[in-house]
């Protein structure tokens, strides 16, 4: 592939945001095209990479042979200044949705919003579709999805891909969280033929105002995670001191990977 190099173990596409959007643009035309299995994107952050390569080592080569992987943390261009070659800039998913829905938009694209509450979803629509208003959204549901789905939960699942077809689906948004959303594509790849999904994580509580993001000035100087922590920190002062351990261990270990 064009543009790619492996970071702390994990594929990257040295992309902008513009560039990602291209490539998500020519990525859906080819499905559309050829009706194959869904095309994943992903948007890496430091969770994710640590998920991958730690907690759910399943991840980690379904991420590599995904067809775009986008740097969605703003420690990991950091660290590229160091590990080249450089990834030039963060690609956040809670930004690219912006454009994914105006690309959409303009060119007659069909959204399908999967996961997330659904009174976030509904508000998430309301607004893009504000932004867009010749946006077409092909759908929205918000299940329960198994992390290891059992055999009826495989059923689900199928009807729910069915749903999902039958929608004329062209762009499958995801906001079940990591590593649900990317296993959860994985393994429905050949259900969801003809159409490119993206995993977006909490994207949809950032559309709907539920969960704040940090200023942009916050968000340039790559300290977005501090404000995270402030507005929720039960729930996520020891992710990030965990994720942190990690990232650090994985970083003192790069060059004797790379050797």
């Amino acid at each position: 592939m064009e543009d790619t190099h492996t970071l702390l173990g994990v594929r990257f596409d040295a992309v902008t945001r513009r560039e990602a959007l291209e490539r998500m643009r020519a990525l859906v035309e080819k499905a559309r095209q050829e009706h194959s299995p869904a095309s994943s994107v992903v948007t890496v952050n430091v969770q994710i990479l640590v998920n991958a390569r730690h907690r759910f080592p399943q991840l980690l080569p379904i991420i590599n042979s995904s067809p775009l992987v986008v740097a969605d943390g703003a420690p990991l261009v950091f660290l590229s200044r160091f590990f080249r070659p450089r990834l030039p800039e963060r690609v956040a998913g809670s930004d690219l949705i912006y454009d994914i829905a105006a690309l959409a938009a303009n060119n007659g694209l069909r959204l399908y919003f999967f996961g997330g509450e659904e009174e976030s979803v509904l508000e998430a629509i309301e607004l893009l579709k504000k932004m867009n208003p010749a946006l077409i959204v092909a759908g929205h549901s918000s299940p329960f999805i198994d992390l290891n789905p059992n055999a009826a939960g495989m059923e689900k699942e199928a009807e729910i891909c069915r749903q999902i077809k039958e929608a004329r689906t062209d762009i499958l948004l995801v906001g079940l969280g990591n590593p649900k959303q990317e296993l959860f594509v994985h393994r429905n790849a050949e259900r969801l033929p003809g159409m490119v999904a993206i995993g977006l994580g909490g994207t949809f509580n950032f559309l709907s105002g539920r969960v704040r993001r940090a200023p942009r000035w916050v968000q340039r100087f790559g300290m977005e995670w501090i404000y995270r922590i402030i507005q929720e920190p039960r729930r996520l002062f020891f992710r990030y001191f965990t994720d942190g351990f990690f990232l650090i261990a994985y970083v003192i270990m790069e060059p004797f990977r790379r050797l």
